[in-house]
């Protein structure tokens, strides 16, 4: 986030080289009062984050992402008592986060133009060590907290007490334990990710109580159990629980506002239920490698999406947030991120269902990728399935 309502200096997307020592060192005592923004974000500076960034007390908000800063954060950064948005993604950091950073949240009321949003970005750098517990207390006005593709994050996070938090992204890190027990009814999470992870354990039944979850990606960890029903509480735009051990039968109820429904690679048995047939808006629908039976539902020709070509369209709060998805197409397995919301895909393969290709599914004229191999199906090929 970036507003002109502060003096700033803004050197974002240019070609500025070499490190920032001298910058921060030579600042003359007026612009280490007056100085609210800076942001250098995409350029290509490096070397260490110099303490001398602690003399700038009046800072509110703080760009250095898409860089190649190295070495730790300094510990002078918790002089910054005025900072409310900080961004290091996309650097080359790595050590533990300094106690100090504790500090940077202790703030009087936030002007109206951040909206009372405060937002942490410490992707792609090498962080390691644990989440602190009590980083709510620490981070009282935190919504959105990005520690993903740190690799070193060992220590899975507590879910926290508070309402305010709305995005948690903590994927591809060495993070082990179980998903948390006692999730609270009060939370606000619209998204959670935690995807390639050493997590292992069951989906507790309290994540149900997440009613404003929207995004939930748990895969490729090392999950286990059936998929609670309470999830149905849930009001889920997206859901990917692909890559782990979960078995069970397939959930019957599913919200209408679901988008994406990637449930690939786990042991999965029993029947693909009817009722998942009134999904108007579905775009993705994987299955593949369970151990699902049965016939393929005559009624998934009844997928709106996929006969409109309607496109994604992502809330607004998390516009922050790119969910990324494998898809397997012509046994090629492509991730997606930016571009998923156009993808339209069924992929029941590597199953044990039985019966003919319903006919019904040749009216999907929208859907780019069809995949039935791997099963044991039988009858002739519908006839207007060239169409599609």
């Amino acid at each position: 986030m970036y507003t002109d309502a502060y003096p700033n200096q803004r050197g974002a997307q240019n070609n500025f080289c070499g490190t920032i020592d001298g910058f921060l060192g030579n600042a003359s005592a007026c612009l280490n009062k007056s100085l609210e923004s800076l942001d250098l974000s995409y350029n290509n500076l490096l070397g260490k984050i110099p303490d001398s960034l602690g003399k700038l007390g009046s800072l509110r908000y703080l760009n250095l992402g898409f860089n190649s800063f190295w070495g730790s954060i300094p510990a002078s950064i918790g002089s910054l008592s005025s900072l409310q948005d900080l961004g290091l993604s996309n650097n080359e950091m790595n050590g533990t986060i300094p106690e100090s950073f504790g500090q940077l949240l202790k703030l009087g009321p936030i002007p109206l133009w951040f909206t009372n949003v405060t937002e942490l970005y410490l992707k792609s750098n090498s962080f390691s060590g644990s989440i602190p517990s009590n980083i709510d207390d620490l981070m009282p006005r935190l919504r959105c907290l990005d520690l993903s593709k740190n690799n070193s994050m060992v220590q899975f996070l507590c879910p926290y007490g508070k309402n305010d938090l709305g995005g948690l992204y903590l994927r591809s890190n060495k993070l082990s334990g179980g998903l948390p027990h006692h999730w609270n009814e009060s939370q606000l999470l619209w998204v959670v990710d935690i995807s390639y992870n050493n997590l292992s354990g069951k989906i507790s039944s309290s994540t149900g109580f997440l009613s404003s979850l929207h995004v939930l990606v748990l895969s490729n960890n090392n999950l286990y159990g059936e998929i609670p029903s309470s999830l149905q509480n849930c009001s889920f735009v997206s859901i990917d629980l692909s890559g782990n051990h979960l078995s069970g039968i397939l959930p019957s109820r599913k919200g209408s506002e679901v988008k994406i429904l990637h449930l690939r690679s786990n042991q999965f048995s029993g029947i693909i239920p009817q009722q998942w047939c009134n999904l108007p808006v579905l775009h993705i629908l994987d299955l593949a490698q369970n151990n699902l039976f049965g016939r393929i539902p005559n009624c998934l020709g009844n997928f709106t999406a996929l006969i409109y070509g309607n496109g994604i369209i992502w809330p607004s709060f998390y516009v922050n947030y790119v969910e990324k998805a494998i898809i397997v197409t012509k046994g090629r397995e492509l991730e997606y991120g930016s571009t998923l919301q156009f993808v339209t895909s069924i992929d029941i393969s590597w199953n044990n269902l039985i019966g003919g290709i319903p006919d019904k599914i040749t009216s999907l004229i929208a859907l780019n990728t069809l995949n039935l191999s791997r099963n044991h199906l039988t009858g002739n090929v519908p006839k207007n399935i060239g169409n599609m």
